[in-house]
């Protein structure tokens, strides 16, 4: 029987095949970047798509708490557990 990390670990580097059409001057360009950084097409892309999709996800965050409702302050919480704790006692 496989352990769950191990199941979700496995499921983790199943790969999944991304088929594109670039221009012959959108090609070039990316082999040639790839090629100056050292890396492979591939794994400029990969590394692209990583970082494009951490920005948007930050900026989406930060978005998302800018219009989110203010939440209860520590000070409040406290009293509230005190309270609690004295009830229980």
């Amino acid at each position: 029987m496989i352990h769950k990390m191990q199941k979700v670990a496995h499921m983790t580097n199943k790969l999944a095949r991304v088929a594109i059409d670039l221009s012959v001057a959108d090609h070039k360009k990316l082999k040639t970047v790839a090629s100056l950084l050292g890396m492979t097409m591939k794994d400029l892309v990969v590394v692209s798509v990583g970082d494009f999709v951490q920005k948007k996800l930050s900026k989406v965050t930060k978005t998302t708490l800018i219009g989110a409702e203010p939440k209860k302050s520590v000070k409040s919480t406290k009293r509230t557990n005190t309270r609690r704790t004295e009830r229980l006692l």
